[in-house]
């Protein structure tokens, strides 16, 4: 969620995505591994091994015969690519505000920008308000 005071254009990379309050979806990527282990039924399920052993009459079978798996999962690392994202604030009479923004997982964020008014006339061309 991205917001300012008062409400601005946003930009991201040149880019126009909305006027404040806006709602903005960055895609990025987590690194992760994946293990593999292998898994036996000898290792794993006994009485399929001891089955085995009977059904075959008390011939030994080799451990390469014997049906084997593999067992796969994926481990985060907890590291981001493409996470890094730059906000920048415009709106006419105010001073450009950026905001650089380093993701790392958060389902949702919020960003705050208060901008600052810039004067365009001389000391002399100003008026007091009452």
């Amino acid at each position: 969620m991205v917001d300012s005071a008062p409400p601005a254009d946003v930009f991201v990379r040149g880019a126009r995505i909305g006027a404040t309050p806006v709602r903005l979806a960055v895609d990025y990527q987590e690194n992760a591994r994946i293990e593999t282990r292998r898994i036996s039924y000898f290792r794993t399920e006994p009485l399929k091994a001891t089955l085995i052993a009977i059904a075959s009459l008390g011939l030994t079978i080799p451990f390469n015969l014997l049906p084997t798996d593999s067992d796969s999962r994926i481990v985060a690392l907890g590291s981001y690519n493409d996470n890094e994202i730059r906000l920048e604030f415009r709106l006419d009479g105010y001073a450009p505000e950026t905001r650089s923004i380093a993701l790392q997982g958060e389902p949702e964020i919020a960003v705050q920008a208060a901008l600052v008014g810039v004067s365009t006339g001389s000391l002399s061309e100003r008026r007091d308000l009452p």
